[in-house]
């Protein structure tokens, strides 16, 4: 083979080409390890100060801040983001009409709260749309509306998760390819996408199929960067540094590979579920963990017993277990654990557990 100097400019070239590709390759560290055991187990049940029965909401969506519960309860069509006393579940004012009017909503759900600039946040699935109002002036007035209201593109459906990042944008845990997670400006333009999956997309052609398949919960850290998540479907957590490029991801004793069932292009749900949900604290992340069928033998929902504590490193600290099956959970930075439960008695439970005693 004669070497021309044409040759072995065009040599060089590649060569450049490839070491820049490998270097942007190897900025995305990924290791994969299994999940060590949870060091202690907690009693909650021993924990539990509170039960009322609510006589307003049902099965609701809710999120604390400060003193107040805040509720997304679609039964209510006048009114359907509602803020509670947390203590008494005493009704302060509501904001939100169910319809199709320009300045109502057909599908509210996926409630959040960003706690820094005390907004709350919902979505609009039917009307595609991400809506974003301010607690300060709801408290003062329920003739409040979004100060943010934006479209999302409808490959990055469903979305069941995500955090506010600042009041330019939001992390969500869904993509429209086989990134980790998906970062949206205030006019629903995906900005960056964060980490890839290596493994197979499982035979899914559609990419709702996809995001469905890896349904995760989310939260992140915005002091270190570092997002947490853990999978609806799969026996799974990940930790991945959005500074770095890094991403740890933990298997469970109970993960297993899954090839999806597809039937008239929808997945079969008749797998396991893991964590349905998922709360944090400044040093902790709570995921309520199912490790079941995710339909009972009666057609129910399993609902979990037991939540899930990790630190920031996703490093496993506690099991708790609560007496009743958790519908809906959260938790705030003073232990206190306001709890929905499938209960025969008070659904509306509230526990209180030392932090300091998980450290």
């Amino acid at each position: 083979m004669i070497w021309t100097k044409q040759l072995i400019q065009s040599y060089l070239l590649v060569l450049v080409i490839f070491t820049i590709n490998s270097c942007g390759k190897n900025s995305e560290k990924k290791t994969i390890e299994t999940l060590e055991p949870f060091p202690i187990m907690i009693d909650m049940e021993q924990k539990l100060i509170k039960s009322i029965e609510p006589n307003d909401f049902r099965e609701p969506v809710f999120k604390s801040l400060d003193t107040l519960l805040i509720v997304l309860d679609r039964r209510h069509v006048n009114g359907f983001i509602r803020v509670y006393n947390n203590q008494n579940l005493g009704l302060i004012t509501s904001f939100g009409t169910v319809g199709k009017g320009p300045n109502e909503h057909l599908g509210p759900g996926v409630l959040q709260v960003d706690h820094f600039n005390k907004n709350i946040w919902f979505m609009d699935f039917q009307k595609l749309s991400f809506h974003c109002i301010s607690l300060c002036r709801l408290l003062e007035s329920n003739n409040v509306e979004p100060s943010i209201s934006f479209k999302i593109p409808l490959e990055l459906m469903p979305i069941f998760n995500y955090t506010v990042l600042n009041n330019e944008s939001i992390l969500i845990s869904s993509t429209k390819d086989s990134s980790m997670l998906t970062e949206l400006n205030m006019k629903g333009e995906i900005v960056k996408t964060y980490g890839l999956y290596k493994e197979s997309r499982n035979d899914l052609p559609h990419q709702m199929q996809y995001n469905y398949f890896h349904y995760k919960n989310l939260a992140f850290n915005k002091k270190s960067g570092i997002a947490i998540g853990t999978f609806h479907f799969l026996d799974k957590v990940f930790k991945y540094n959005t500074s770095t490029g890094e991403s740890m991801e933990y298997y469970g004793r109970n993960f297993s590979h899954i090839t999806p069932t597809i039937q008239n292009q929808n997945i079969v749900n008749s797998w396991k579920a893991y964590t349905l949900q998922i709360s944090q604290t400044e040093n902790f992340v709570f995921a309520s963990y199912v490790g079941d069928d995710y339909f009972s033998s009666s057609g129910g929902i399993n609902y979990p017993q037991e939540i899930h504590v990790f630190d920031w490193d996703a490093n496993p600290v506690a099991r708790l277990h609560f007496p009743d099956p958790i519908i809906h959970f959260d938790v705030n930075d003073s232990g206190e654990f306001f709890v929905y439960a499938n209960s025969l008695e008070s659904n509306f439970q509230i526990f209180k557990l030392n932090l300091e005693d998980l450290n």
